[in-house]
């Protein structure tokens, strides 16, 4: 079986941008100079090393490109879109995916990128996490922990506001549920 991992937008960045250089002095030497960025190189590497499938969602690839457009690299962007098109398995968001970061975001702390990457993790059945943000962390941590502790309830409160389509809150609850078994990695 494959296994699913999500990296977090600026943990795949840094993947991404390191240059020839500096893959080539990990490759030779074990590291690259920079202890966080050679915590990155390991994880990606063991997930590709154990047939691991990196996941992201179009909207990753928007904050991938809106982020190199910031930093004045634009004419990077079509190869590093090219290159994660090689690299990662890319699902499209859907209107069902953006219903159910609602809940993540009024109920937890959470910007809406990381409220729709919670619900993409969720939704797609990923098995890993990797995060750098410690309040992403803290609240991917916190929504495994309250459903440890009132299982679906807060959801289904929530969703009966917004919904009457029994089959979309049946959809969303039963993708709530892999949250038990989620693996959450931070990276600092």
């Amino acid at each position: 079986m494959t296994t699913s991992v999500f990296l977090d937008s600026d943990l795949l960045f840094n993947f991404l941008a390191i240059n020839p250089e500096k893959k080539e002095k990990y490759i030779s030497q074990g590291t690259t100079g920079n202890s966080q960025l050679d915590r990155i190189i390991k994880a990606v590497m063991k997930i590709l090393e154990k047939e691991g499938t990196l996941s992201i969602s179009n909207f990753s690839v928007l904050e991938l490109i809106c982020t190199i457009n910031r930093l004045k690299s634009s004419h990077k962007i079509p190869q590093i879109v090219k290159t994660l098109s090689n690299v990662c398995k890319i699902f499209p968001i859907n209107d069902i995916l953006i219903e159910f970061a609602w809940f993540f975001g009024a109920n937890y702390k959470l910007h809406s990128g990381d409220a729709l990457h919670v619900a993409f993790c969720l939704f797609n059945n990923i098995d890993y996490v990797f995060i750098k943000d410690d309040d992403f962390h803290a609240s991917f941590i916190q929504i495994k922990e309250d459903y440890e502790k009132k299982g679906i309830e807060l959801l289904k409160d929530f969703l009966n506001q917004f919904h009457s389509i029994k089959k979309i809150q049946e959809e969303i609850t039963k993708k709530f549920e892999n949250i038990k078994t989620i693996q959450i990695k931070q990276i600092r």
